[in-house]
């Protein structure tokens, strides 16, 4: 959803038994520095949102990321199909690098 000249927002959802469910609400902002993604998450030190920039663009694939971060320190979003995509959040937890995939489904 726009919800400025260079802004949007939206959400992703869980759907289990016939319930809905929020898991992430996030903003995408163009700046001069590239389309950032910012999730509802804030930073648990400092309170501030935490601001993923891209990385890496193309038809079918963006991964935004946050070098300052340990987890995830990258956050990409990769097209299956017209109806379908991949999410993965990978970065180091514990000193130990970590991947966390999720596949989505549009639901119309």
């Amino acid at each position: 959803k726009r919800i400025g000249k260079n802004e949007f927002a939206g959400s992703n959802f869980i759907i289990q038994g016939g319930d809905t469910a929020v898991v992430e609400s996030f903003r995408l902002v163009n700046s001069t520095d590239g389309v950032s993604y910012i999730p509802d998450k804030k930073d648990s030190q400092s309170g501030l949102p935490i601001e993923f920039i891209t990385k890496e663009f193309s038809e079918n694939r963006i991964v935004f990321e946050n070098p300052k971060y340990d987890f995830p320190k990258t956050v990409s979003y990769t097209k299956v199909s017209a109806d379908s995509i991949r999410a993965e959040i990978a970065g180091f937890k514990n000193g130990e690098e970590q991947k966390v995939l999720f596949s989505m489904i549009r639901v119309k």
